[in-house]
């Protein structure tokens, strides 16, 4: 029988092992189609088989893998899957500050502005990687502030997604600072704006953000 602990080490190595997959997988680096096999994925890793199922689990939920009888397959990322990601994080992220904006007072706002602060120190230094870390840190903080817990269930489901398609693609030749800038006024109609404003301003900022993104991951599929 597994340990508690030797469950909670396979789980970690599996998120590890979905981080470099995902990676490979939204770069490019790892083609449509390709298929993936548990064996020597598990040597490449150094882990056993059981990281590399768990890596598989959660790269299909996040529809990034198919699998079945004959394997894992790559997905991949097109045009079609920028667009579903950013009209399902448009209708959530709405939601989630509505809901902020309801109980204002009452909220921690010194999380949102020391993620504000890691994007500024991450934009100093040029650091795209650790910009868009600090740019999802922001946002699942907005998340995290709205209180429900199910709605924030779902945003994690993408939450890595986001991150590395952030990463690899809608930060080359983007002024960071601005970014930075960006962030900081968001949070200060987040604090102060009425809520009319405050969803315009977050559907101005996610539609800007989709448009960096379009035409940058291949052509959207064709129907069947």
């Amino acid at each position: 029988m597994t340990s508690p602990i030797g469950l909670i080490q396979q789980v970690a190595l599996g998120d590890q092992v979905a981080d470099a997959l995902r990676r490979l997988i939204v770069s490019g680096e790892l083609a449509a189609g390709t298929r993936l096999v548990e064996i020597p994925l598990a040597e490449q890793f150094g882990v056993s088989r059981g990281p590399i199922r768990e890596a598989f689990v959660r790269l299909e939920s996040e529809g990034l893998l198919t699998t079945g009888r004959r394997g894992a397959f790559v997905v991949g990322m097109t045009d079609d899957d920028i667009n579903e990601l950013y009209s399902l994080r448009e209708t959530i992220e709405q939601f989630a500050v509505g809901l902020i904006v309801a109980k204002r007072d009452q909220l921690d706002w010194p999380r949102l502005e020391a993620a504000v602060a890691r994007m500024r120190e991450a934009a100093e230094a040029g650091d795209h990687q650790e910009f868009s870390r600090a740019d999802i840190g922001f946002h699942s903080a907005i998340y995290e502030l709205a209180g429900h817990r199910r709605l924030l269930d779902v945003w994690r489901s993408y939450e890595k997604t986001f991150e590395v398609v952030l990463d690899q693609s809608g930060r080359r030749g983007l002024d960071l600072l601005v970014g930075a800038d960006d962030h900081a006024q968001l949070l200060e109609q987040l604090r102060h704006a009425p809520e009319a404003e405050v969803h315009q301003a977050v559907a101005t900022h996610l539609e800007n953000a989709h448009r960096r993104m379009i035409g940058r991951f291949g052509p959207a599929r064709l129907p069947e």
